[in-house]
């Protein structure tokens, strides 16, 4: 429902870069004139359907930074992302494509395990990464997501959609430990 204005030239009104973000069905497009014309002042199009574009960018859903996060411990949340077209619109047909995660940054040089983890397939549009924890605590860990596509040999290819995480805070656990009193003595006899 938004509105653009043109000027008739020798009898024409040219429309460029009109842009509809979100993809569906019987769109229609209504044309209108101030002008008095034979016919009425309005003109519909026949409807028309948007489809969902090319794969544009990674949007984090969810991170590790919604919980504390412990060195050696697997995430609480998981990172979870969506690939969306220009638009904002789920890609969930014609794309066989994976993302991998790595540290963008390693303020105290832990590690993301287990590498076994470190690449997810797309699948209906999103990328679920499992059991994923850094070895060793620090502050202002980032992730960077990276997408890779099948191309027509069948091989990954990494592209330039990347994007980075929030700023993630890796803690060390400290369990409460149970002490025993002991009653040392006061003299030793030999």
């Amino acid at each position: 429902n938004s509105t653009d204005t043109h000027k008739w030239i020798s009898g024409t009104a040219d429309f460029y870069g009109l842009i509809i973000n979100t993809a569906g069905e019987k769109y229609v497009l209504k044309f209108s004139t101030d002008l008095e014309l034979d016919g009425g002042s309005e003109c519909l199009s026949l409807p028309f359907a948007v489809q969902v574009g090319e794969p544009e960018r990674l949007v984090v859903v969810e991170e590790p930074v919604q919980s504390k996060v412990y060195g050696g411990e697997a995430f609480v949340y998981q990172p979870l992302l969506k690939l969306v077209d220009k638009g904002g619109n789920l890609v969930t047909n014609g794309v066989t494509a994976s993302v991998s995660i790595s540290l963008y940054n390693k303020p105290t040089g832990g590690i993301l395990l287990p590498w076994t983890n470190l690449i997810e397939p797309v699948r209906q549009g999103f990328v679920q990464f499992k059991e994923l924890k850094i070895n060793k605590a620090g502050l202002r860990y980032k992730f960077q997501y990276t997408l890779w596509m099948m191309n027509e040999m069948g091989a990954f290819n990494q592209t330039e959609i990347m994007t980075l995480g929030e700023m993630c805070n890796g803690y060390i656990r400290v369990n409460r430990c149970k002490f025993t009193r002991y009653r040392f003595p006061t003299s030793l006899s030999s």
